[in-house]
């Protein structure tokens, strides 16, 4: 044990260990040979090492290998290991403060592989830099190039610095859903418990990423580290610009040639284009559902908004209603809109089967079974009041009701058909390490 003939590292040890645990380290030798034992600073008898707690046990070595300025070189696997999330933490801080250039005696190379989100460095967005993703092993490892163009996005690297411990796990998943608030991540993980799709069972991650403009960038992000992305927006996604259309525009490929389309975009741009011309004879048509709809009644005050909402407004009347459209007067736009109904209905359903679900009805809480006073619940609160609703109704109900998201949200289905593989079902004997468990190797060279 190089803490014996080293008492600079014993010092610095045991200054860690009386700050963190309020243990003192002793060194004894016995008939046995050396001896780990410690004392507690605060009172009490003290005790050998096979009486302490192993993630303890193995904190002593790796601090000593991280303030030995005699290696070069520190390759550790899974240090997380029995080791408390905020110890983790702390060994992450001690590792990064002594990793650099190691022909600088005071620096060196450092390597850890791990599952654990409290031990990736991630706090700048060209942290990301730094990770290797392993996914699986008929796969090759992955590492974003610090040249990658969507590094340079303003609104991810916002996003980047908030990510919290529960965001990082979409690190070492193999499938991210993206959605666009809170509220959307409580309802999905509600219906994912009730209607017994596991996602995180399933290796799937749900990442909330605040509002539709950090979609796009985010999509890209995880695109990037080789994960299959899904998304589940708002309509106003759709409604407001193409921006998200374009992100899906190569998977959406062959389901707009199916359409008879050249490519996504042109079948967005079309139907985009005839929305527009019929937007104010379909408010005046469709004025009922309109009037009452939040996108309507929440608008600005800015003439735009108007305008804004108007567009939202009625193309979410115009998905709501049914094919039959009884609520239009016949002798008016019947004609125009059904054709422009289905063509919507065309287009979404490419957008989802590349993996990108637009909520027709406008916003998550458009699917709710409750309404919530806006002055009594913020939007979580009422995203989770609504799933504690929803887990205490029989599974029928909300398998079969037209007024939730479980009609909807067709990325749950995709999400769990992608991820039920061989590797997650019967397979599990046939390696000593699942194959598709993702994990990430991180490296630093550099301060």
């Amino acid at each position: 044990m190089r803490l014996k003939d080293r008492p600079d590292l014993l010092l610095k040890v045991e200054a860690r260990l009386q700050s963190l645990y309020q243990r003192r380290l002793r060194l004894e030798w016995s008939q046995q040979g050396l001896q780990v034992g410690f004392s507690p600073t605060t009172g009490g008898e003290p005790y050998y090492a096979n009486a302490e707690a192993s993630g303890l046990l193995q904190f002593i070595p790796l601090l000593a290998a991280v303030y030995d300025n005699e290696i070069g070189a520190l390759l550790v696997d899974e240090p997380e290991i029995s080791l408390h999330p905020q110890l983790q933490t702390f060994l992450l801080q001690e590792m990064e403060a002594f990793a650099g250039d190691p022909t600088d005696r005071s620096r060196k190379l450092v390597v850890l592989a791990t599952h654990s989100p409290s031990l990736l460095p991630i706090r700048r967005i060209a942290d990301v830099t730094k990770l290797v993703f392993f996914t699986d092993r008929q796969s090759l490892p992955i590492q974003i190039q610090p040249t990658a163009g969507e590094l340079r996005s303003s609104k991810l690297g916002a996003l980047i610095a908030r990510l919290s411990e529960n965001h990082k796990i979409a690190f070492f998943a193999r499938s991210v859903l993206l959605a666009e608030g809170v509220s959307d991540e409580i309802v999905v993980g509600g219906l994912s418990l009730k209607l017994e799709h596991p996602l995180l069972g399933s290796n799937t991650q749900v990442v909330p990423v605040t509002g539709k403009g950090q979609l796009s960038e985010s999509v890209k992000l995880f695109r990037l580290m080789g994960k299959h992305v899904f998304v589940l927006a708002d309509l106003d996604a759709l409604a407001d610009d193409n921006k998200l259309v374009n992100v899906f525009r190569d998977a959406a490929q062959h389901a707009a040639n199916a359409s008879g389309m050249e490519s996504i975009m042109e079948m967005d741009r079309a139907i985009r284009d005839t929305f527009a011309s019929l937007l104010d004879r379909a408010f005046a048509a469709l004025s009922p559902g309109i009037l009452n709809h939040h996108y309507w009644t929440a608008r600005g005050q800015e003439a735009s908004d108007d305008l804004k909402a108007k567009r939202r407004a009625t193309l979410a009347t115009l998905l709501s209603l049914s094919l039959s459209m009884d609520e239009i007067d016949q002798s008016t736009l019947a004609g125009d809109l059904r054709p422009l109904r289905k063509r919507y209905d065309a287009l979404l359903d490419a957008l989802s089967t590349a993996g990108c679900t637009i909520l027709r009805r406008g916003t998550i809480e458009d699917y709710y079974f409750q309404q919530y006073p806006a002055n009594s619940y913020g939007k979580p609160e009422a995203a989770a009041a609504e799933m504690e609703h929803v887990l205490a109704l029989p599974l029928a109900d909300v398998q079969n009701s037209t007024t939730t998201l479980s009609a909807q949200c067709t990325s749950l289905r995709r999400l769990r058909k992608l991820t039920r593989t061989p590797c997650f079902a019967n397979s599990w004997e046939a390696f000593s390490e699942p194959p598709c468990r993702s994990r990430a190797l991180a490296c630093w060279t550099m301060n």
